[in-house]
């Protein structure tokens, strides 16, 4: 699965939409996107979560899905356990396109076949680490 992860993986590094794909602890398999048409600056990212049933084809079977908003570019996708309580949050880190590079976050629960905001931080100063913040 890790060659499928770095071929569907991409940055605003390399100038084009955000797209990343993780697979859970679980087998289940939860993708971030920036929406296509928006502008890089603002606009919206997508999380979906699939079953991962067959892993040779992990977005076969869509379980669910929330868009949320953004104000700059998503930066960067990863897990942790924020609130200590075992279960891997998911971290979506966005950085704003102005003058500032203020950072912000979101983390996400991913608990049986839902997707929720559990914490958010927004204004960070760009070498702020948001996910020890997130941790507090």
């Amino acid at each position: 699965m890790a060659a499928l992860f770095a071929s569907l993986t991409a940055s605003a590094e390399d100038g084009g939409l955000f797209l990343q794909d993780q697979v859970l602890a679980d087998g289940r398999v939860v993708v971030v996107a920036e929406a296509p048409l928006e502008p890089r600056s603002v606009g919206s990212y997508s999380i979906r979560l699939y079953s991962g049933a067959n892993p040779r084809y992990p977005f076969d079977n869509f379980v669910t899905g929330i868009v949320v908003d953004r104000d700059g570019s998503v930066e960067r996708v990863t897990l942790d356990d924020t609130d200590g309580d075992g279960n891997a949050e998911l971290i979506v880190i966005t950085r704003s396109a102005g003058s500032g590079s203020w950072l912000s976050a979101r983390a996400f629960a991913l608990e049986n076949d839902n997707i929720h905001l559990v914490a958010r931080l927004d204004n960070l100063e760009p070498g702020q680490d948001p996910i020890q913040l997130l941790r507090r």
